[in-house]
This record gives C-alpha cells, sequence and structure tokens, in this order.
C-alpha cells in the first residue's frame, strides 16, 4: 500500500473519532425504531436486545459499546463513521446493507449474515466472525486484524485492496470470489475453498503458496541436481 493511502486512512481515523467525541449521547437503541430520520450522533455504553426489526435503518456518526444485539433484522441498514466496541450480533441479518468508514473491534459477529452488502473503508479488528456470510458482498479498502474467521463465507465476493492480517481463515469460503490486491500474508488459510480460476490478485507469503499447491494435488519438493 502506498504512503499516501496509508496516511489517508490514520487521518480519516481520527478525524471519525474527533467527530465522535463531539456527538451528544442518547439513551437507548430503543428510541431507532421511532426515528424516520437518519440517526446521527448516537451513543450506547450497553443493552441487550434480540428479535428486533430494524430494516432499512440509516446510521452515521454514533458509537455502540458492550452493546448485544442477537437475532435482530438490519436488512438494507445503511452505517456510516460507525464504532462497534465489544459488541455482539450473533446470529443477525445484515443482508445488503451498506458500510462505509466502520469500525468493529472486540465484537462477535459469528453467524451473522452480510450478504450482499457493501463495505468501504472499513476496520475489523480482534473481530470473532466465524461461520459469518460474506456471500456476494463488495468489499473495498478494508483491513482484517487479529479476527477469527473460521469458516467464514466470501462466496462470489469481490474484494479490492483489502489486508487480512494475522487472521484465521481455516475453512474458509473463497469460491467464485475475485480479488485486487487482497493480501493474506500472515494469516492461516489452512482448508479454505476457492476456484482455481480466481486466485489472480491475491498477495500469500511462500507458506501459502505451498498451502494451496497442496489443495490443488501438487507435490511441493526440493530441486534435485545430477553430478
Amino acid at each position: 500500500m502506498k504512503v499516501s493511502e496509508a496516511l489517508g486512512r490514520d487521518k480519516q481515523k481520527r478525524i471519525g473519532a474527533k467527530r465522535l467525541q463531539q456527538v451528544p449521547s442518547l439513551v437507548a437503541c430503543d428510541q431507532l425504531l421511532d426515528m424516520e430520520e437518519p440517526v446521527s450522533g448516537f451513543v450506547q455504553e450497553s443493552g441487550s436486545y434480540s428479535n428486533r426489526n430494524w430494516t432499512d435503518l440509516v446510521v452515521e456518526l454514533s458509537r455502540f459499546s458492550s452493546v448485544k444485539v442477537l437475532e435482530c433484522d438490519f436488512s438494507a441498514a445503511r452505517f456510516e463513521e460507525v464504532a462497534f466496541v465489544n459488541c455482539d450480533f450473533a446470529n443477525s441479518s445484515f443482508d445488503c446493507p451498506r458500510w462505509k468508514s466502520v469500525d468493529f473491534e472486540k465484537t462477535r459477529l459469528t453467524g451473522a449474515s452480510f450478504a450482499e452488502g457493501v463495505f468501504e473503508r472499513c476496520q475489523f479488528k480482534e473481530t470473532k466472525a466465524d461461520l459469518s456470510s460474506f456471500r456476494y458482498t463488495k468489499i473495498t479498502k478494508c483491513d482484517f486484524v487479529n479476527c477469527n474467521l473460521r469458516e467464514i463465507d466470501f462466496q462470489g465476493a469481490e474484494m479490492a485492496e483489502v489486508r487480512f492480517r494475522n487472521c484465521d481463515l481455516g475453512g474458509a469460503q473463497f469460491s467464485h470470489a475475485k480479488f485486487s490486491q487482497v493480501d493474506l500474508r500472515s494469516s492461516n488459510i489452512r482448508g479454505i475453498g476457492f476456484s482455481l480460476s480466481g486466485l489472480k490478485g491475491l498477495i500469500v507469503d511462500p507458506m501459502q503458496c505451498e498451502t494451496f499447491a497442496r489443495q490443488l494435488g501438487l507435490q511441493v519438493d526440493s530441486v534435485i541436481v545430477d553430478g
């Protein structure tokens, strides 16, 4: 990644953090149900919700910390400049959402569905998204850092400038996915599913090359020189 791009991402995060410090605090997520206009400046430090319908919700410049939202429906929702810290969205539905400049930190997304969603400039840090579905998503300029992504489903996804750093992608599914500058180096990719024609655009390290070769049935060995 270019230095200018890295500085751009850092500047964007600083601006987002500054804005979040300036927004007022609301009382509870239940208020979201009664808001017809986009929700802006929403801050919540705790709470637990289940089986709620928040479809078509629009949230911006907000922060959620230690909030548990289980088996809820956020289909077609849109989030921009939002931070989720130590939250739990297990088995919730986010089908067809739009996410821009959203941070997930130490958050549980196990079994959640983000199918056909659009992610731009998002960061997943120390987040558990095993068994979740990102089928047919479009993911651009996003980072996954120290995440548990075991058996995650990226089938048919389109990824560009995406980095996986020290993530566990064991058993992940990438069949029919399309890649452009997708960096898997330092992450565990054992047992991942992929299409042979779809490996173009991946950045891998030498050990990961061997992993791909073994899955293709190739034998990797040292060169023997006679004489």
